[in-house]
Formats: structure tokens, C-alpha cells, sequence
């Protein structure tokens, strides 16, 4: 089944739009979110979607609500989900070719600037004033403790894999390589 009307799609799924935002504000005040990744990861395409559907049809409430959830990623989700989004929406923004990226780039620009500038300022206050009001929040915490760069580990796990492949090529490894 192939789908062609994608407007249709888009304004069925904003019926919706509700859905995932409760889904994140829920978990959020019962600290329902140990299993970060798949959290932010579920979240992800709808935060992506609200944005840029919002940016592009000048919808407020579809920027609110994307804005939300990636808010939500962001402080208790996982870092790779957060990069990937705003990832996609930058990219999405300067190359839409409905839309002249000109002021919208420079405006955003300025805007991340000012936020950069702030926060390298004053990250300090801000990290312990986040903490003291959300405690809980993995990105927060990770930041408060000094470990937001830390890879958990996963440095050791790639040169493994890495010298693993090195010394065999034409080994298939993985989870259920065991069918081919």
C-alpha cells in the first residue's frame, strides 16, 4: 500500500499531537525514564515532525509541542536523539526549497550564539539550579557530576570490535548472523 497524500497524513497525525507530549510529561513527573534511550528514541519522530511541520505551515502550537518533546529528549533523554533531531531540523531548514534559508539562518545563528554565550557564562548556576529542581533528569545529572562526554564505556567495546574485525575480515558477528 502506497500513501500519496502526505498533507492528509500530516493534519491526521496532528489529531494526535497531544499524545506524545503526555506521553513525555508523564513520564517526566513519575521519573519513569531509566530506559533513556528507548524514551527519547520513541519521541523523536514526533518531536521532529511537530518543529518542522510548525516552522513550515507558521503553526505555533505544533512548535510548542515539538519544542516540548525535544526539550524532554534533551534533558532526560539520550544525547544521540537530541543530535539527531536538531540535527534534521537544521538540515531540513536549509535545504527546504519551498523556503530562502537567509534570515532564518542568520536569526538562528544569533540565537544560538546568545544561548552559548550565556551558558558559557553562567553554566555553572544554571547546571546547579537544573539540578536542584530536577535531579532525576540524565542530561542534567550527567552534566552536574562532569560526566556529559563520558562514553559509559562504549571506547573499550569499539576497539574490541575493531581489532576483532581487523584480525577476521569475512566473519559475520552480530545478533542473529547465524542465519546467513
Amino acid at each position: 500500500y502506497q500513501f500519496h497524500n502526505y498533507d492528509a497524513l500530516l493534519e491526521k497525525m496532528l489529531k494526535y499531537s497531544f499524545l506524545p507530549i503526555i506521553y513525555a510529561v508523564v513520564s517526566v513527573f513519575l521519573q519513569n525514564t531509566e530506559n533513556y534511550l528507548s524514551f527519547a528514541y520513541n519521541l523523536l519522530l514526533s518531536g521532529v515532525f511537530y518543529t518542522i511541520y510548525g516552522l513550515n505551515k507558521k503553526q505555533w502550537y505544533s512548535i510548542i509541542a515539538g519544542m516540548i518533546i525535544l526539550t524532554v529528549i534533551f534533558f532526560w533523554g539520550a544525547r544521540g536523539a537530541t543530535v539527531s533531531a536538531l540535527a534534521t531540523i537544521v538540515i531540513y531548514a536549509l535545504t527546504n526549497p519551498q523556503k530562502k534559508p537567509g534570515i532564518r539562518v542568520i536569526g538562528f545563528i544569533v540565537l544560538l550564539s546568545v544561548i552559548c554565550i550565556i551558558y558559557w557564562n553562567y553554566s555553572d548556576l544554571i547546571i546547579q539550579y537544573l539540578f536542584s529542581k530536577f535531579p532525576h533528569a540524565r542530561t542534567i545529572r550527567r552534566l552536574y557530576y562532569g560526566a556529559f562526554l563520558r562514553d559509559s564505556g562504549r571506547s573499550r567495546l569499539y576497539k574490541l570490535i575493531g581489532s576483532e574485525i581487523a584480525k577476521n575480515p569475512f566473519h559475520v558477528r552480530g545478533i542473529l548472523t547465524d542465519r546467513i
